[in-house]
């Protein structure tokens, strides 16, 4: 993982956790993963070889990216889904920030 994405990924915590803070309802909030759980999927991805992955729920593309850069490196592809389209906007953009959207399928 280069410095790029890795300075994007602890930008992206940041704001997903000052972003939920103040979120009472938890539809309201980003949900993303903790670092430690997103860095463990991605782990797994690249000691599988996976070549097809699915991913539910993309939100702002936190472990979107995390997941991207596995399947970038073991030639494969992701599948991502989210219900909502400002949120699969978003993390398009954090795709198109980190080099990673050729390998990702973002569908709404």
């Amino acid at each position: 993982m280069d410095q790029q994405l890795t300075a994007l990924l602890d930008e992206l915590h940041h704001h997903g956790v000052s972003y939920d803070a103040d979120k009472p309802d938890r539809l309201d909030r980003l949900r993303n993963l903790e670092p430690d759980t997103a860095e463990l999927l991605a782990v797994l991805v690249r000691a599988t070889a996976a070549h097809n992955v699915l991913e539910l729920g993309t939100s702002n593309g936190f472990s979107t990216l995390w997941l991207a850069d596995a399947v970038d490196a073991t030639g494969g592809h992701l599948t991502s889904v989210e219900i909502e389209a400002d949120r699969s906007a978003q993390a398009a953009r954090n795709l198109d920030c980190a080099g990673l959207s050729a390998v990702v399928d973002l569908r709404v």
